[in-house]
């Protein structure tokens, strides 16, 4: 009797959160990789798949910044700058090529209460990777991981809090966990965005066996990460952002070989394309990849618009070239 109240309980609060969630309509348009050179397929190592600009109506959508998909790629899932997650289906054309998106819905996300996080210091999600029994976001200010479980509906789901890196509450609120991957062993991986401020290397943290041993990651000119995402090879794809005022943002993707993570290791990925100007100008941040049938690694890029009526949500699809 116990064990079926329990279920019974259990289902009612998951039938509750689904109820958040709710159909988002989006408008999308395609767009090249390069407006001056529509024809261009190749940047680096990566092939265009395709681009889209997307836009809705919907008032909370925007502040895109981390971006997970599902291991046969039929979805991809993302979380927001102010507590929203977003899910929905890339369509691509018989040539492969993303051309749409289809069935999105959009939710805010859980807090462990049951309740959708609603205070602007805890609803600053920066990052989100998948895991076998759900999908791990994580949060700028009050720094922390929260893992979203179930098959079906994981973000619907209530979060249950990860700490972070000890460190971070020496660093400033909005420059903490900005990357975050789980390797294939399960090690769960962060980056910082900019911490330290200054010196030459960037701090990053592995959880291994129930504690966060430090790494460093070798900084890049004015280049902060930005994303991260597990390739089918076992290795991290790093994206990295920087902004200036007389040059906007720029894009810089590198990949940091699986057997470098160990704690005390000083990283440096091997750059494979970068994404200045005047290629599509955007503030990139969310990356997510996966192997389709064929075979071929698939990433798609997402920039985060930051509410901002200048900036836009991009949504880019590239083939990795092996």
């Amino acid at each position: 009797m116990k064990i079926g109240a329990y279920w019974a309980g259990l289902t009612m609060l998951q039938l509750a959160f689904n109820l958040h969630a709710k159909p988002l309509k989006l408008e999308t348009s395609v767009i090249p990789l390069s407006i001056e050179k529509p024809d261009l397929r190749t940047v680096g190592e990566l092939e265009f798949r395709g681009g889209l600009k997307i836009q809705s109506k919907k008032e909370t959508f925007g502040g895109l910044s981390g971006l997970a998909i599902s291991a046969n790629g039929s979805f991809l899932r993302a979380v927001s700058d102010k507590d929203n997650w977003i899910r929905a289906q890339p369509v691509l054309d018989k040539r492969g090529n993303l051309v749409g998106l289809a069935s999105a819905m959009m939710g805010p996300l859980i807090a462990p209460n049951g309740k959708p996080i609603s205070r602007k210091e805890w609803n600053d999600a920066e990052s989100l990777f998948r895991v076998p029994n759900g999908y791990v976001a994580s949060f700028e200010r009050i720094h922390r991981l929260m893992h979203y479980r179930g098959t079906r509906t994981p973000m619907a789901s209530a979060g249950i809090p990860t700490l972070a890196p000890h460190r971070l509450e020496d660093g400033p609120p909005n420059k903490s966990i900005e990357a975050a991957v789980s390797l294939r062993d399960g090690r769960w991986v962060v980056f910082a965005e900019n911490f330290p401020e200054a010196g030459t290397v960037i701090s990053g943290w592995i959880l291994q066996k129930q504690r966060w041993r430090p790494f460093d990651l070798v900084r890049t000119e004015l280049f902060h990460p930005a994303g991260a995402a597990l390739l089918p090879s076992g290795d991290v794809l790093l994206p990295e952002r920087r902004f200036t005022f007389l040059g906007g943002f720029g894009s810089r993707l590198s990949i940091i070989p699986e057997k470098s993570f160990r704690p005390g290791a000083q990283l440096q990925g091997r750059e494979i394309a970068r994404i200045d100007p005047p290629l599509v100008d955007e503030n990139f941040e969310g990356v997510a990849a996966f192997k389709n049938r064929k075979g071929e690694t698939i990433v798609f890029i997402v920039s985060d618009d930051n509410f901002f009526p200048l900036q836009s949500t991009l949504l880019l699809m590239f083939r990795l070239i092996e």
